[in-house]
Parts: C-alpha cells; structure tokens; sequence
C-alpha cells in the first residue's frame, strides 16, 4: 500500500555504542512520503486531519513521526523484524 511514513533501523555496521556500559543501539530512520495523506488505519490518521505529510504544522508532523517511532520501531524490535529492514 501507499505509505505517508515508513520506519527503517539502521544496519548493523552503523550501529553506535553509548553509555558508560557501552550499549550497543541501532538508530532509526523515519522516512515521510511529503505527498501522502495518512490512510485510516494509521495511528496518527486523525492528528493529520486529512492533510498529506508535506502540508501539516511543524507541530503536528513532529508528532506523528514521534508516533511512528513509538509504534512501529518497538514493534518490529518485539518481533525481531529487525533483521528483515536490513534487508530491504
């Protein structure tokens, strides 16, 4: 399907190491399709009210990709689909 944001986690070659324990994570992209409106079933449907990614207030467009970071990039990792965006 059209998308209006898409979540991608880095390689693991880029991964960085952070802490005084020197934790390993692997950071994330969020990409944003600036002509695409949210579709229903997106969690941020009704914030954007209809408008496509390109055409909402910096406000709210920080929103819905803190949105899809939440969502998406914690359920991919509980589902271990971080291998597959690698991969794609």
């Amino acid at each position: 399907r059209d998308w209006a944001t898409r979540t991608r986690v880095v390689p693991k070659e880029q991964s960085i190491t952070v802490g005084e324990q020197d934790k390993t994570i692997q950071p994330a992209m969020v990409l944003i399709n600036i002509h695409r409106s949210a579709s229903p079933d997106d969690p941020f449907f009704e914030e954007t009210r209809g408008l496509p990614m390109g055409a909402l207030p910096a406000e709210t467009l920080a929103r819905v990709i803190a949105r899809e970071i939440q969502d998406n990039i914690t359920e991919k990792s509980m589902r271990g689909h971080v291998a597959q965006d690698e991969l794609s």
